[in-house]
C-alpha cells in the first residue's frame, strides 16, 4: 500500500476500515448515524480516486518520455558523433521505464482499496432523502455488498449443447444483490427494498470460433406497508407501465404494496471477452435516484388519507 493510500486509510475509524477492506456491511443504525458513516467512507473514496487519477497521469507522462527517449536513441545511434548522447538517453529511458512501473503499481494498489462509486453517488444520496421520511427512533437496517460481482456472488453455470449443431453454449448467470434495506417511516409505514443485478454471460462456440453475448438487468424490489388508519387504497387493480410491476395486498390493519422495476442496461459494445470486463463496466452504471423514488411514489399515487 502506497504512503498516500495508507494515509487516507489510517484516517478512518476501525469499523470504516473494515468496510473499505471487505466492501461489505450488515448493520442497523439510525438514519443520521448512517449518513455520518457513509459520509466518512465517501470522503475517503473521493480521496483515493484522486490519488489513482494522479498516479495514472504520471504513469502516462513516463510512457511518453520513454517513447521519446527510445526514438531519440535510435535516431542518435545512426550518427557517430552523437553516440555518447545516445548512451545518456538510454540510461534516462531506463529511469523512465522504472517510473512507469512504480506509478502503475501505485495505481493498482489504490484500486484495490477503492470503493465502487455507487456508494457515494447512489447509496449516500438515497439515505439523505430517506432521512426526511424515516422515524428517528427506528433504526435503519442496511446490507451493502459492493464486492466483485462475478467473483464471489451466487452463480449458476450451465453448459448447453444445441441439437442439430456442433457448437456449445456456455451460459453463466450471476445474481448480485448489492443493496438491501429496511426502515420505519415517521407515519408508521414500513419500507423494505432490495436491488439486484442479474447478469447473463453467454459464450457461443462454433467451429472453434467464440462469440460472446452479455445482458445486464437491474431489478429494484420495494415493499411498502401502509397503515389503514392513515391511508385508504383507492385502486385495488393496479398495473405498472413497461418494465414495472405493482400489486397490493390487504392485511390486518395495513395494505402492503409490492413493486418491481427492471432496468436493462444497453452497452455500445455488448461483446465482452471475460466476466471481469462486466465487473468494470457495472462500476460505471450508477442507478438513478429517481428510478428508486419514482417506484416508491407509485404506492402513494394509489392511496388517499383515511377518513377519521
Amino acid at each position: 500500500m502506497s504512503k498516500e493510500v495508507l494515509s487516507e486509510f489510517n484516517s478512518l475509524d476501525t469499523d470504516k476500515k473494515q468496510m473499505v477492506e471487505e466492501k461489505y456491511i450488515d448493520a442497523s443504525l439510525t438514519d443520521k448515524e448512517w449518513i455520518s458513516y457513509l459520509s466518512a467512507v465517501s470522503e475517503y473514496d473521493r480521496g483515493i480516486e484522486s490519488i489513482i487519477k494522479f498516479n495514472s497521469r504520471i504513469a502516462c507522462v513516463f510512457w511518453l518520455l520513454t517513447l521519446a527517449g527510445i526514438g531519440g536513441v535510435l535516431g542518435m545511434s545512426s550518427y557517430g558523433h552523437l553516440y555518447k548522447y545516445a548512451i545518456v538517453l538510454s540510461v534516462l529511458s531506463v529511469g523512465f521505464i522504472a517510473g512507469i512501473v512504480i506509478f502503475t503499481i501505485k495505481k493498482r494498489r489504490g484500486k484495490k482499496m477503492d470503493i465502487p462509486n455507487t456508494l457515494r453517488e447512489f447509496i449516500m444520496p438515497l439515505m439523505i432523502v430517506l432521512n426526511e421520511e424515516c422515524d428517528p427512533k427506528s433504526p435503519v437496517h442496511l446490507v451493502i455488498d459492493l464486492r466483485n460481482v462475478t467473483g464471489i456472488k451466487d452463480k449458476e453455470v450451465e453448459l448447453k449443447k444445441e441439437k442439430g449443431t456442433y457448437g456449445n453454449n456456455l451460459d453463466e448467470n450471476y445474481k448480485n444483490p448489492w443493496l438491501k434495506g429496511e426502515c420505519g417511516l415517521f407515519d408508521g409505514s414500513k419500507l423494505n427494498w432490495e436491488i439486484i443485478d442479474n447478469i447473463r454471460f453467454i459464450k457461443i462456440t462454433r467451429r472453434k470460433k467464440d462469440k460472446f453475448k452479455t445482458s445486464v438487468k437491474r431489478m429494484i424490489n420495494l415493499s411498502l406497508a401502509l397503515k389503514q388508519k392513515n391511508y385508504q387504497t383507492v385502486n385495488q387493480n393496479i398495473e405498472g407501465e413497461g418494465k414495472e410491476k405493482i400489486g397490493v395486498k390487504k392485511g390486518s390493519g395495513k395494505d402492503v404494496f409490492k413493486m418491481r422495476r427492471v432496468i436493462p442496461y444497453k452497452f455500445k459494445d455488448k461483446t465482452f471477452q471475460t466476466t471481469t470486463e462486466v465487473d468494470k463496466l457495472l462500476d460505471n452504471c450508477i442507478l438513478k435516484l429517481q428510478d428508486f423514488l419514482g417506484l416508491m411514489g407509485m404506492a402513494f399515487q394509489n392511496v388517499k388519507p383515511a377518513k377519521r
